[in-house]
């Protein structure tokens, strides 16, 4: 079963798709938990499919709303930096759709949306891990 036939269901059962149901919070959330295990070209889809079909960014889970969640993946839990370079669009695509980080990062400040995008597209922000 594809995406969008899951989304259908989810649709046809009446599922809130913003609803909190795992440990990260939404299907966003739990999204952007498996980022690195899935293909560029297929996730990129997803995420537009999430957002398309009412995927709101703003929903909150226990590591904050989804692009608090990705800033911390990202940076605090050591993904590998081939996975980090392939999580620049996310960045811009959360952001480009209204998200807002308001937890401060690893070093204690919380970055601004000018921040995030420079981060997001620039391979020099990405540390070695």
């Amino acid at each position: 079963m594809g995406t969008a036939a899951i989304i259908d269901h989810l649709k046809d059962a009446r599922e809130d798709i913003n609803g909190i149901c795992g440990p990260f919070g939404t299907v966003l959330h739990s999204f952007v938990d498996r980022l690195p295990m899935l293909p560029d070209s297929r996730s990129e889809k997803v995420l537009d499919l999430l957002l398309e079909n009412g995927a709101d960014v703003h929903v909150v889970g226990p590591y904050g709303n989804v692009l608090e969640f990705l800033w911390w993946r990202a940076n605090c839990i050591g993904w590998k930096r081939k996975h980090k370079l392939s999580l620049r669009w996310f960045f811009r695509r959360l952001i480009d759709a209204g998200a807002v980080n308001t937890r401060p990062g690893s070093n204690g400040v919380v970055p601004t949306r000018e921040e995030m995008l420079a981060f997001a597209q620039d391979a020099s922000y990405w540390r070695e891990t």
